[in-house]
């Protein structure tokens, strides 16, 4: 089987690591698996792992009509030219682009998964209508579409982006944290200069729009009016385009001394191993590594109350679940964490425990597995068209 993963431009965060891990799958089975992606950082994970990169530059994610269609005609032409067996898109933009080039080009077997849809919990009436009118575009274009949870496939099918044969839902699901820890908490906390009296808040992710920071920061000078005698530190461990606003709202509010930037990290289960508590103030997700990879750590979490979040943590059992949006629910949440360590302690058991009920990467990958062996029979031996 020659396996072709369509990425584009998008950055290298939570979504990359699924797609590795269906990369290195389709290794295990003695498949090709070519992923085409431009981001440098993308294109350096990937082929760290030995998987063939096709550095082709024809998805973008800002919207240009004109461009796009070029971009469309060129994957199309090279996908007529290197014939895969099975081509499998994820993101928004490349998900819509590649699907459309695939169908055309007559791929086999075409899968999308939603990482999380394009309108959301967050979205204004107009703009989530237009988004669904092209994903159900663009869902008459493959064969299969998986939502990363349950929640988002009742979504889709309440949305009507297709029916109950062609959406299926495979939960995210990553390593165990704990088995990838490299350093000591007492080192990790020393290069950070975090104190063992001090506790010391996670927030993993990139620093952009929609992760609910801005927030996050609003609670942390909130918590240390209200705990002024407790030391506490909040490290942000990523990048992105909202870092510098980000950094001015610190300096504007005084809190220099407590948030702290730590940058673009490749050592997550370290600091997940150092950290006491995990912070994920997101507006909307589909459903997030951070939050599971703090689950596989077994600390204990403050999530916010979307769909994506509710579902791994089943509604509360595993995290202090807070609205969106809301500074002071964040940190009364923090505070409580903070101040009681039965509760912490209670809320990181279970969420370790569901963790490995539902989200370790070998229940996934054997999944899409299945999904890709499924599909593949059904068209060498039916030859039954996409468009249904």
């Amino acid at each position: 089987m020659r396996i072709l993963h369509i990425v584009g431009d998008s950055k290298w965060g939570g979504g990359g690591s699924i797609i590795l891990a269906l990369t290195e799958m389709a290794q295990e089975a003695g498949w090709q698996v070519d992923v085409l992606a431009t981001d440098p950082v993308c294109q350096k994970m990937f082929r760290s792992r030995g998987v063939g990169v096709v550095d082709l530059d024809v998805i973008w994610r800002n919207i240009r009509p004109l461009r796009d269609l070029r971009g469309l005609h060129k994957l199309y032409r090279f996908l007529k030219e290197n014939p895969y067996d099975l081509v499998h898109t994820h993101t928004s933009k490349a998900g819509f682009v590649g699907r459309i080039a695939a169908f055309h080009a007559g791929i086999p077997a075409i899968v999308h998964t939603a990482h999380s849809f394009p309108f959301h919990e967050d979205s204004g009436a107009v703009s989530s209508l237009l988004w669904r009118a092209l994903e159900q575009y663009a869902a008459r274009c493959c064969h299969r579409i998986v939502t990363v949870s349950h929640y988002h496939r009742d979504w889709g099918l309440r949305w009507k982006i297709g029916g109950p044969e062609k959406i299926v839902a495979i939960p995210n699901g990553i390593p165990d944290v704990q088995q990838r820890i490299c350093r000591h908490a007492r080192q990790v906390r020393d290069e950070l200069k975090i104190s063992e009296s001090e506790t010391f808040f996670l927030t993993p992710g990139r620093l952009f729009q929609g992760k609910g920071l801005e927030y996050l920061i609003d609670a942390a000078a909130l918590l240390r009016s209200r705990f002024p005698n407790r030391p506490f530190r909040v490290v942000l461990a990523g990048d992105g385009p909202l870092r510098a606003a980000l950094e001015r709202q610190v300096s504007r509010m005084g809190l220099a001394e407590t948030v702290l930037f730590a940058g673009f990290r490749q050592d997550i289960p370290d600091l997940l191993n150092a950290a006491d508590i995990v912070v994920l103030p997101s507006l909307h997700e589909g459903m997030s590594i951070a939050l599971l990879e703090a689950m596989s750590a077994g600390k204990p979490v403050v999530a916010t109350s979307i769909g994506g979040n509710l579902e791994p943590v089943a509604n509360g059992e595993g995290a202090l679940i807070v609205p969106v949006r809301n500074a002071a629910a964040l940190a009364d949440a923090m505070g409580a964490l903070m101040s009681d360590p039965q509760l912490a302690g209670e809320k990181a058991q279970n969420a370790l425990r569901l963790f490995r009920a539902g989200h370790i990467q070998q229940l996934m990958a054997g999944r899409y597995r299945a999904l890709y062996q499924e599909l593949l029979k059904v068209r060498v031996c039916e030859a039954s068209p996409v468009w249904q």
